[in-house]
């Protein structure tokens, strides 16, 4: 296996930032090999070593060919700076058909998307246990609804080695009043679960429940800075967290507004770090209006960025 000991898994997940990047593709829709390997050079150079793909790189969406190219182009990146984290499913057929290919690929950890279509609570626990009798390893849960999975349910694939750690994505109005949360962590260790909706809502996570860390797509753009909320928030310095956080929010608000995967694809190729190309159906690209505005948005984040990337070069060499 290539990437990290998986008895070190939650460790490493909650070590800092788990970036969720896109995917990029070429004009003809295939894997960019050369944008892909700088944007995970990018995060991987401001300390952000592990990188998760899954929404944000439209793995709902991936044809067979697609798949098993992504894994290859992946597998090709690992390294002691980088521990690259594919996802499987969401649907049974996909996960019988991807698993074998991440066991061959070698990736230590891959994480199950959740599916809602035909699908039980049993059964879907049924599918993570068949999925990980074929990876010959845990998976990352992934939670994105109270219907895919009961606690009790998750609790089970936890205590029975079938999870490794979990990535917490339910929404809610308000995210510190969360039954379904408070009654998870009565029954799973916290270190073992990520908050999974970016920085606005690790730092609420991890304030109110103690959650382990947070995944996020801005800082696929803006490493120093997300890493930065990362680190304040660890400190209990949430002043300073909420003052970093400001920055990134123009860009998560208009995630919001016009889809966080596409949105994301689009601001990566605007700040000059990857070209991401064509976003793959069945999303549809935004509009050019929805471009025009996104512009500004990503330059003023990139200059941020680039000023605290240059402010920590200059700290780490006087030291």
């Amino acid at each position: 296996m290539i990437g990290c000991p998986l008895d070190d898994a939650a460790g490493l997940l909650a070590a800092n930032v788990v970036a969720v990047p896109p995917l990029p593709l070429n004009a003809v829709g295939r894997i960019n090999n050369e944008a892909l390997s700088a944007m995970v050079a990018h995060v991987a150079h401001a300390g952000v070593t592990a990188q998760l793909f899954g929404g944000n790189a439209n793995f709902y969406n991936f044809s067979a060919s697609l798949f098993a190219e992504a894994l290859e182009a992946l597998a090709s990146l690992q390294g002691r700076e980088s521990w690259i984290i594919p996802a499987t499913g969401p649907d049974y057929g996909r996960l019988c058909d991807q698993a074998p290919l991440i066991r061959n690929s070698g990736f230590a950890l891959a994480m199950v998307l959740p599916t809602s279509d035909a699908s039980t609570v049993a059964g879907n626990e049924a599918a993570i246990r068949a999925t990980v009798q074929t990876l010959g390893r845990p998976v990352l849960l992934y939670l994105k609804s109270e219907s895919y999975l009961t606690v009790d349910a998750v609790a089970r694939l936890i205590d029975t080695g079938n999870a490794a750690a979990i990535k917490y994505a339910i929404p809610r109005v308000m995210p510190e009043e969360d039954a379904y949360l408070d009654a998870l962590l009565g029954v799973v260790d916290r270190r073992l679960v990520l908050s999974g909706s970016g920085e606005p809502l690790g730092l609420s996570h991890m304030q109110h429940f103690g959650l382990a860390g947070f995944t996020a797509g801005a800082v696929c753009l803006a490493p120093h800075i997300s890493s930065s909320v990362f680190r304040f928030i660890r400190a209990g310095d949430w002043r300073q967290a909420g003052e970093m956080l400001e920055l990134l929010r123009p860009l998560e608000e208009a995630r919001t507004r016009w889809g966080p995967v596409q949105t994301l694809h689009e601001a990566m190729t605007m700040s000059g770090v990857a070209d991401c190309g064509p976003i793959m159906p069945c999303l549809s690209p935004l509009t050019g209006g929805q471009r025009e505005a996104l512009g500004p948005i990503v330059n003023d984040l990139m200059v941020h960025e680039r000023a605290l990337a240059a402010s920590d070069r200059k700290s780490k060499d006087a030291a």
